[in-house]
């Protein structure tokens, strides 16, 4: 049994961001999109907060 892409497991742990990637991808949402959802929340985020939030954690670029 397969779930969100990952391989049957009960050891699976997802961050924040594994699943915040996951939304993004299901709804097919752009980074602008996001902005703005979270401007509907009254929270201020930028573009660039958003494209590092959904880098890999593998990735060099990853900011703290």
């Amino acid at each position: 049994m397969i779930v969100l892409g990952l391989p049957k497991t009960r050891n699976t742990i997802l961050t924040n961001n594994d699943i915040f990637r996951r939304i993004r991808y299901t709804f097919d949402l752009k980074d602008s999109t996001i902005v703005d959802i979270f401007a509907l929340a009254e929270v201020s985020v930028t573009q660039q907060q958003v494209t590092a939030w959904l880098k890999k954690d593998e990735d060099d670029a990853l900011s703290p």
